[in-house]
C-alpha cells in the first residue's frame, strides 16, 4: 500500500511538472536517476488494486452503518488479505449488514473481495488515519492497518533510525492514500517542502509551538462540531463517530 501511495504521489508530481512545462516543450517527464529508481521499485511493489479495494470497502462500511442506523464500537484497524477486507472493532459489534459478514473472532466484520460494491464515491471515508504497519503472523499473511485516531498520541521508542523510517512511511501513506483525503499532516523535523511537502495535505513546519497552537484551535472547532451535531446532551464521543452518522 505504501508503494501504491508513492505511485500516486509520483503521478501528482508529473501533473505539477506538466502544468509548468513551456508551450512547445518536451511532453515526456524526465526523472533523475534517484527518482527513476524510486519509481521502478514503487511500481513493482505497488498493489493498486488492493489500495482501491480498501478505499471502496471502507466507504461501503460507512454507508452500511449509516443506512442501517447502527451504533458500532470503536474501530481499531483493518486487515487486507488476498480475498477479504476485515474491519476490527474494540468490542463485539452488532450483526453486520449486507454485504458484510461477522468474522470468526466475533469482533470483526468481513467483506469478501468477490462481492460487488456499488457506487460509494460520494461517501466520506470513515477512517482517514488508517495506516499499514505490517503483516499478520498467521497463514493468511494479511496486511495489518491501524486506525491512528483510536490510538491517540503515539511515541516510537527504540532504534532511532527504525523509528524515523516508520514515521516517514506513515507520513507517505497519509499523504497519498485515497481514504486519507480529510487528513492534514504537519511535519516537524522530517520531510522537505520540495519533497513530501508537495502533497496537498502536507505542511512542513519549522516552529513547533505555532503548529501546536494551530492544532489546538482546530481541535476546539472539531469539539464544537461534535456538540452541534449531537446536541449538548448527546454529543458524539469522537469525530470518528460523527463520520458514521
Amino acid at each position: 500500500l505504501l508503494a501504491a501511495g508513492l505511485v500516486v504521489l509520483l503521478r501528482k508530481l508529473d501533473a505539477i511538472r506538466a502544468g509548468r512545462r513551456r508551450p512547445g516543450g518536451p511532453e515526456a517527464v524526465r526523472r533523475s536517476g534517484d527518482e527513476a529508481r524510486v519509481e521502478l521499485a514503487a511500481r513493482i511493489g505497488a498493489d493498486e488494486a488492493g489500495l482501491a479495494f480498501v478505499d471502496r470497502g471502507l466507504r461501503c462500511f460507512a454507508s452500511a452503518v449509516r443506512e442501517n442506523s447502527l451504533v458500532v464500537p470503536e474501530v481499531l484497524g483493518a486487515e487486507l488479505a488476498c480475498d477479504y477486507l476485515a474491519v476490527l472493532f474494540a468490542a463485539v459489534p452488532p450483526p453486520p449488514p449486507v454485504p458484510w459478514v461477522m468474522g470468526a473472532d466475533t469482533i470483526s466484520w468481513v467483506l469478501d473481495r468477490s462481492v460487488p460494491i456499488g457506487d460509494v464515491s460520494d461517501v466520506v471515508a470513515p477512517f482517514p488515519a488508517l495506516v499499514s504497519l505490517g503483516v499478520s503472523d498467521d497463514e493468511a499473511r494479511a496486511r495489518v492497518l491501524v486506525n491512528l485516531e483510536s490510538a491517540g498520541v503515539l511515541a516510537f521508542c527504540g532504534d532511532e533510525q527504525a523509528g524515523t523510517e516508520a514515521v516517514a512511511s506513515i507520513a507517505v501513506e497519509l499523504a497519498t492514500v485515497p481514504w486519507a483525503q480529510e487528513c492534514r499532516l504537519y511535519l516537524h523535523g522530517l520531510g522537505q517542502r520540495r519533497g513530501l511537502g508537495v502533497a496537498e495535505p502536507v505542511r512542513v513546519v519549522d516552529d513547533l509551538a505555532d503548529c501546536v497552537r494551530e492544532l489546538e484551535a482546530v481541535a476546539a472547532v472539531t469539539r464544537a462540531a461534535t456538540i452541534d451535531q449531537g446536541g449538548l446532551a448527546g454529543a458524539f464521543s469522537s469525530i470518528g463517530e460523527l463520520r458514521l452518522r
